[in-house]
């Protein structure tokens, strides 16, 4: 699951579990999540 809260809403959105999804997968999952492709790096790299 992808998720993103602010004051006003929180928006998740599933994603498939494969070991190494397409990248337009994944872009289509950040979209709907409206994740930028920097605050889902930066996430990555925060959480080992």
């Amino acid at each position: 699951m992808l998720a993103k809260g602010t004051r006003k809403e929180k928006v998740v959105t599933a994603v498939p579990l494969h070991e190494e999804p397409k990248p337009g997968t994944l872009l289509g999952a950040l979209e709907l999540a409206r994740i930028t492709r920097k605050e889902f790096i930066e996430a990555y790299q925060r959480d080992p």
